[in-house]
């Protein structure tokens, strides 16, 4: 299938794979990709059309869940640990745990060059705007949520992402807009 992304000029992926990945469905990563999964972590891929940018990284250590149909733009990473221990003073449990497990819903839409870190929900049907942060649960906000900033705020609900190419054709004819082919 034709459809449209950012080349990288990486003309390979690298994936580090020490744990378990489970493809729940084929699934289309575009090149430059960087998949490392820890020993005992687990990565969990939703069926197609699931469709991964190019140029993405993921950093697997606990658990990473990607639902059905969900669009990663270019230079997106998805990270679930922090690499350093930070140690709050004078509280009573002092250090924060280093990883958290990451949920994304089903037909979500994230922009490119977001992070998705450690502890994050996305729920089913979301919009992540380009270059946010989402950093934390947010599954308790309105279905077609739109997420955006950094750190990540809920920025309108009731919005849908329109997968449909033959929709998306019907609309760039009624908007007069040119989809470019790569």
């Amino acid at each position: 299938k034709n459809d449209h992304y950012v080349a990288t000029s990486i003309p390979y992926c690298i994936w580090t794979i020490r744990g378990t990945i489970i493809f729940n469905g084929p699934i289309n990563f575009f090149m430059g990709s960087y998949v490392l999964v820890s020993d005992g972590a687990t990565l969990s891929l939703g069926k197609y059309p699931t469709f991964i940018g190019s140029n993405i990284k993921i950093f697997c250590f606990s658990n990473i869940s990607i639902g059905d149909c969900v669009r990663l733009a270019w230079d997106c990473q998805i990270i679930d640990t922090s690499f350093h221990y930070i140690e709050r003073m004078n509280v009573d449990d002092p250090v924060l745990p280093l990883i958290k497990p990451i949920r994304i819903g089903n037909r979500v839409w994230i922009g490119n060059r977001t992070t998705i870190s450690r502890g994050a929900v996305i729920p089913d049907d979301a919009i992540i705007a380009s270059n946010s942060l989402v950093n934390k649960d947010f599954s308790q906000i309105p279905p077609y949520s739109m997420l955006a900033g950094s750190p990540a705020v809920l920025r309108g609900s009731g919005l849908k992402c329109i997968f449909d190419e033959g929709i998306q054709l019907e609309l760039d004819k009624l908007f007069n807009y040119t989809r470019t082919r790569l």
